[in-house]
């Protein structure tokens, strides 16, 4: 298996490997998903939240 490198485009820089690039990505996807699932779970308590202290989602 090869490994393409690619050189930002000033040159000055170190070459990024095929693997670093593919980690990058992966690690995006986790954080994207750890951060969607709080978000969805908020959604769930705000109604909670309001009807139990008679607040207003502005306030929350």
């Amino acid at each position: 298996m090869s490994q393409s490198i690619a050189a930002p485009p000033g040159g000055s820089q170190a070459p990024i490997s095929e693997g670093a690039r593919w980690m990058q990505i992966v690690v995006g996807i986790v954080c994207m998903v750890a951060a969607a699932n709080i978000q969805y779970a908020w959604t769930l308590f705000v109604p909670e939240i309001q009807a139990t202290h008679g607040w207003t989602r502005a306030s929350i």
